[in-house]
């Protein structure tokens, strides 16, 4: 503990205090590594189920009155940087919303199916589905429906895909993040709900119905894109409305999928739309899509905004439960895709720059990498598989990396390890 923290009982916690550091290990709780201002009673419950007191940063503290060393800035403000990984400080009221129920063994016995195979499915899969999307945007009604029938099956393989092995569909994630438009944004953000939706236990007809509803969100604005029809009332959420509209005499859309699709821009605090309604009025489909959504496009922003690396992408997710998105589900979600979820890059303190491969809950911390940049930044000929929770060298990850750092062009499975990647990396 340096002259800036201080310990403080979890009974003792305001609201606007950061808190930097736990009694017990980061990857044994749902917290971000990062640490994350205390916003409502909910962060001290959640608190108290781990630990009694923790570690405070006086300087981040906001609205706060802390005694802090001489020579401080008695009112700081945090870094640019950190604002706009962490977010601020709620100062709405928090709204209450029941708690999810989680169906934790649905899947606990099923068989992880080779992740090779399961590999190479998923991306037949993810190459129908482009194919679809793009035609039901722009054809006539007929073969719409082709494509609508196409996308209705190809979710449901999706779906299979994720019960059988998740990591392939996270893989395929990271294999397309170099296309940024909106079809390569609609699949991954599918996925993204997928794996939360497998994770609480969701039955498999309903996962079908998140794929295919976060498959078709943005069919209203691809429509735009083609269309020279002026809006008459500008709004951030009329592609909703226009998707709603271009899907309402598609056949065999339940109205499940279209509920989800009018509410996957809603925020539980009321902020978000078309309708702004709050907390439970948002269906569970609903919030899982808007979770999802956000998360990818932090990751791979469509705007000129950065991309934000996994774990900056998760610390803005924490930042906003019980704001954007309710708290329980937030927390589901970062237990789902882990702290350095696989496929994502991560500086080592070494200086090597690695993938990861394989992310176990038991070892968080600790995941298997392909190390591919050295440690002077050179890319590696023959790129190593590194376990750090069985290295015999002091290694750590120091920081996570935006995705976009790395260009990976190509990569295949090794046919004896379905961890092991091949190669190759390209400049």
């Amino acid at each position: 503990m340096n002259a800036y923290q201080k310990q403080v009982p979890i009974a003792d916690l305001i609201d606007g205090m950061f808190v930097c550091q736990l009694p017990v290990p980061w990857k044994d709780t749902p917290f971000p590594l990062q640490g994350f201002y205390v916003q409502s009673q909910d962060d001290k419950d959640q608190l108290a189920k781990y630990c009694t007191y923790v570690f405070i940063d006086i300087v981040r503290s906001r609205s706060v009155n802390l005694r802090r060393p001489s020579g401080c800035n008695q009112n700081p403000e945090p870094p640019e940087e950190y604002k706009k990984n962490i977010g601020t400080t709620g100062t709405k009221k928090v709204i209450q919303a029941k708690s999810i129920k989680k169906n934790s063994s649905r899947y606990s016995n099923t068989p992880i199916k080779d992740l090779d195979k399961e590999f190479k499915k998923a991306k037949s899969t993810h190459a129908k589905i482009l194919i679809a999307i793009k035609e039901f945007s722009e054809n006539a009604l007929e073969n719409k429906t082709k494509a609508f029938n196409i996308l209705r099956e190809s979710s449901a393989s999706l779906v299979e895909s994720a019960i059988n092995n998740p990591d392939a569909l996270i893989w395929l994630t990271r294999l397309e993040n170099q296309r940024k438009d909106l079809f390569n944004h609609s699949i991954n953000a599918a996925i993204w709900g997928l794996i939360l939706g497998r994770h609480l236990g969701l039955e498999q007809d309903t996962l079908q119905d998140l794929t295919l509803a976060l498959l078709l969100s943005k069919i209203g604005l691809l429509e735009e894109q083609t269309s020279n029809q002026e809006v008459e009332s500008p709004s951030a959420y009329n592609y909703i409305n226009q998707s709603l509209l271009c899907l309402k005499n598609s056949p065999k859309i339940n109205a499940g999928v279209m509920t989800t699709i009018k509410t996957h821009m809603e925020r539980h605090d009321g902020s978000g739309g078309p309708q702004a309604i709050t907390g439970d009025k948002i269906p569970l489909l609903g919030k899982i899509a808007g979770i999802a959504d956000c998360y990818e496009a932090l990751l791979n922003p469509l705007d000129e905004h950065q991309s934000l690396s996994c774990s900056e992408a998760i610390t803005f997710l924490f930042s906003q439960r019980n704001i954007k998105f309710q708290s329980d589900l937030v927390e589901e979600f970062i237990q789902a895709i882990g702290i350095y979820p696989t496929g994502s890059v991560v500086e080592l303190n070494n200086k090597e720059i690695g993938v990861v491969l394989e992310s176990r809950r038991n070892t968080r911390l600790q995941p298997k990498l392909l190390v591919v940049i050295d440690e002077y930044g050179q890319k590696i000929k023959q790129p190593k598989v590194l376990n750090l929770a069985e290295s015999a060298a002091c290694l750590s990850i120091k920081r996570s990396v935006s995705n976009s750092s790395i260009n990976i062009s190509y990569f295949t499975f090794g046919n004896r390890s379905s961890s092991a990647l091949k190669r190759i990396f390209s400049s």
